[in-house]
């Protein structure tokens, strides 16, 4: 895919279609620098568009540029409540800050809009477990469990069971 990408950027430079596309493909590729010049230019075509906003947001997030992230996020969730907005924020205040009580603000918004998404019921779990409310914690995951069977699911609550840390990266690859 990423070969059909570089070629039809040739083609079409200025399709945010093609760059977002392409962006993600760098991303996943691990080319981190390149998916952000994409992802800048298709937020240049289309800075309203709350998804441009979301991927731009996403790139710098690799490239270690979590504030100026958050930036982004916040504007893809005010402009549009993209859920992928409300879990990628509410992560960089769990991975990086250690900061519970802000990503629990960040998902319960965003719950309020989507009451099942998995991930961000997960991440209230994660984040009400890290605040020391562990039969808060169990319960939410549970529930979620029983809405959304899934191995990451089933691991959020053996850890908050066992009383082990929740290793975030190991949800992101479940």
């Amino acid at each position: 895919m990423l070969e059909l990408c570089q070629h039809d950027i040739q083609i079409v430079p200025e399709s945010y279609v093609v760059l977002s596309v392409c962006g993600g493909e760098l991303l996943a590729d691990g080319q981190y620098e390149k998916s952000k010049k994409l992802y800048k230019k298709a937020y240049e075509i289309l800075p309203n568009f709350a998804r441009s906003s979301y991927e731009y947001g996403l790139s710098l997030e690799y490239t270690n540029e979590i504030n100026k992230a958050r930036e982004f996020y916040k504007k893809s969730i005010k402009m549009d409540k993209v859920p992928k907005a409300y879990v990628s924020l509410s992560l960089t205040y769990l991975k990086y800050d250690n900061n519970s009580k802000m990503a629990k603000k960040i998902i319960e918004e965003g719950l309020k809009t989507y009451p099942n998404y998995q991930t961000l019921q997960l991440f209230l779990a994660i984040s009400e477990y890290r605040l020391n409310n562990k039969d808060k914690a169990l319960d939410i995951a549970i529930n979620t469990y029983n809405m959304h069977k899934s191995a990451v699911s089933e691991y959020v609550i053996t850890q908050i069971y066992n009383n082990e840390t929740i290793d975030l990266n190991q949800i992101i690859s479940l």
